[in-house]
């Protein structure tokens, strides 16, 4: 696992299912994945593959840095700093537990660890 995956990112762009029924070459790219992202990564990164969850989090907190070469969050007075609490709890994951626009999430029908409970900052 180590130098392989240095970061993990979303891309916040989901697609009104309107449009994602255009067809594969007419429909936008992408599926909506940031309400499991964190579960996605935890399950198969902490729970199935045995990386450190220091090592997770380090991926989600440094790594987009990292790979843009821009400075990473510092936790220090005075800095604004953003969190997500999560729980490691199994998730089976429903279309109709997810808030997004767009309901192509390729994790609905899957059992997943941790769910994101707030954001804070």
């Amino acid at each position: 696992l180590k130098g392989v995956i240095s970061c993990f990112a979303t891309d916040h762009a989901p697609h009104a299912a309107r449009f994602k029924k255009l067809g594969f070459t007419r429909a936008p790219f992408g599926v909506t994945g940031l309400e499991t992202a964190v579960a996605a990564t935890w399950t198969a990164m902490v729970v199935e593959s045995g990386m450190e969850p220091l090592e997770w989090a380090r991926r989600w907190l440094c790594g987009p840095a990292d790979v843009l070469g821009i400075e990473r969050p510092s936790f220090t007075p005075g800095n604004a700093v953003a969190a997500t609490l999560f729980n490691t709890n199994p998730w089976h994951i429903q279309s109709a537990d997810l808030s997004s626009k767009s309901l192509n999430n390729p994790f609905v029908g899957r059992t997943l660890v941790g769910r994101v409970l707030t954001m804070l900052g």
